[in-house]
């Protein structure tokens, strides 16, 4: 008689698995996490296609929708920075695909910020496969008469420069946080962005040249946080030993064979490695070139306009020259926010002590087992901290 296998069993009669069966089951019930992504990315594209059409100053709907599409943001961000190379090369495609044939007014901003969550995954990555696209898309529609109606209100919006207007929020939101990335296409993004400049004349059409311009300045120039993944960066790159038979907390073991054990990991707000975009020598070479061949010149086109007109009284066709006077008004005020990453901050002479926490001095402290030695004005943020964790 074959010996039967024995299962050892809990107090409530649950089986108890060995960490390699645990593995083992997380693993099979995770085999068609491709179809998943595939099936998340359609249906949120699906319920951007089928948003309302956009009222007035351009909003879809009403508080619902805005609700509705911010969790759905967060969302396809916490979804897309989580991705391997290889689903993330999935999504990208599956994304692109549908914005080269489906330019819709309602979805135009929530499409934009897709891009961005892509781009902050991939920068390089989602470049390459959107810009060619939106550069081309766009000079076709400018030389097509998109954006040549000069107006000074969006409240009655054409409809000739809806695809201009979608893939201007698509280019905006793929170099929203592309930092050093964008480098490598500078030529060709100040050449487009002066040719936008100098060629459209309606409301909506300079608004988002203003736009894209404001973040071809901020994502070069600005500070902000590199990583929106569930682990920390060296964890998340960590190559190594197989699972099998390694502890959980090693650092040391690959983490594309156990990234299932460290969904939902905990950490201490000390624990959590930061990684900032700092601007580099060509980044800021980059912003003052903005400032040279796109802001300058609005400058001074601005300048022109106020002085003919103050010389010679009112301009002939006074649309035109309103909407030449806004135009350049945009621009110059889409460039300002960003100027303050051009500056290099002033460090005080005693910086003080690090402060941890809620004002902990010593992070060992906190983390120390005894709860009386524990900071109390700590736990507030420890708890939010490990709640905001993916």
């Amino acid at each position: 008689m074959a010996d039967v296998p024995s299962i050892a069993v809990g107090d409530e009669g649950e089986p108890v698995l060995t960490r390699a069966e645990e593995d083992a089951l997380a693993r099979e019930s995770t085999a068609a996490f491709p179809s998943f992504v595939a099936g998340f990315y359609r249906a949120m594209l699906n319920v951007f296609d089928n948003l309302p059409e956009p009222g007035k100053q351009g909003r879809v709907g009403g508080k619902i929708e805005e609700q509705m599409l911010s969790s759905i943001n967060a969302a396809c961000e916490t979804v897309t920075s989580a991705l391997s190379p290889a689903l993330f090369d999935q999504a990208l495609a599956q994304f692109v695909q549908h914005v080269a044939h489906s330019p819709r007014a309602n979805s135009a901003k929530a499409i934009g910020h897709m891009a961005a969550s892509f781009a902050r995954a991939d920068a390089v990555k989602t470049l390459a496969k959107l810009f060619d696209l939106c550069e081309s898309q766009i000079r076709v529609e400018i030389e097509g008469g998109a954006g040549s109606s000069p107006t000074t209100s969006s409240a009655t919006p054409m409809e000739g420069d809806m695809t201009l207007q979608w893939y201007c929020l698509l280019l905006a939101g793929a170099i929203a946080q592309a930092g050093e990335a964008i480098l490598p296409y500078a030529d060709r993004v100040v050449k487009l962005v002066r040719y936008m400049m100098d060629t459209v004349k309606s409301e909506r059409a300079y608004t988002h040249t203003g736009r894209v311009l404001a973040w071809l300045l901020a994502s070069p120039l600005s500070f902000w946080t590199r990583e929106s993944r569930f682990v920390n960066a060296d964890e998340y790159a960590a190559e190594g030993a197989s699972v099998v038979g390694v502890d959980r907390a090693d650092p040391s073991a690959d983490f594309k064979q156990r990234h299932h054990l460290l969904w939902g990991k905990l950490y201490e707000v000390g624990e959590v490695k930061v990684e900032w975009h700092v601007p580099t020598e060509p980044e800021i070479a980059f912003g003052f070139r903005i400032l040279d061949e796109i802001v300058e010149p609005a400058l001074e086109r601005l300048e022109s306009l106020v002085r003919a007109d103050a010389a010679d009284g009112p301009a002939t066709d006074r649309k035109t020259w309103a909407a030449s006077v806004c135009s350049m008004c945009t621009i110059v005020r889409q460039a300002m926010p960003s100027l303050s990453g051009l500056v290099p901050p002033s460090l005080p002479a005693e910086p003080g002590l690090p402060a941890f926490d809620a004002g902990c001095v010593d992070p060992a402290r906190d983390r120390a087992d005894d709860a009386a030695t524990r900071s109390p004005s700590c736990w507030p943020i420890c708890r939010r901290a490990r709640a905001a964790s993916f």
